[in-house]
């Protein structure tokens, strides 16, 4: 008997989880950009203090994001390469009749792979844009 049931539950949430970041970052990331260019446009050519914390924190969370962004996603590759590998080196040592019974990387299998890398990556800008667009309309 093979195991090869595919985890809908796991594979939607993924889909979903990818989804929704990005609609929420597609009505977020507008907000925030209209929000700060009318900053730039207000401060003019001798910004205030309060303008200037807001500018030196925009650009810090972009990078902080950025760089959290890529670490997550390495992360992720890395957990993804070694599960591959890890059925690669199964697959060597295991004879042909019993082949049926492993985990074998799918086409599937791989989609979901690189959405799970795809979600990782959006996380933490999903979290830095949408908490600056409720910071933002409060002000």
């Amino acid at each position: 008997m093979t195991n090869n049931k595919p985890k809908t539950n796991i594979n939607s949430n993924l889909n979903k989880s990818v989804a929704q970041q990005s609609l929420e970052l597609s009505t977020s990331v507008p907000e925030v950009i209209a929000h700060r260019l009318s900053q730039f446009m207000f401060a003019g050519y001798q910004p205030n203090e309060e303008h200037h914390e807001e500018f030196n924190l925009m650009w810090s969370e972009k990078s902080d994001a950025f760089v959290e962004s890529w670490q997550a996603m390495a992360d992720q590759a890395s957990i993804v390469n070694q599960e591959i590998y890890s059925s690669m080196v199964k697959a060597m040592f295991t004879p042909w009749w019993e082949m049926n019974k492993l985990e074998i990387c799918t086409p599937k299998k791989m989609n979901m792979a690189a959405l799970s890398i795809i979600n990782k990556g959006l996380e933490p800008i999903h979290a830095k844009t949408t908490s600056n667009a409720k910071r933002l309309k409060k002000r």
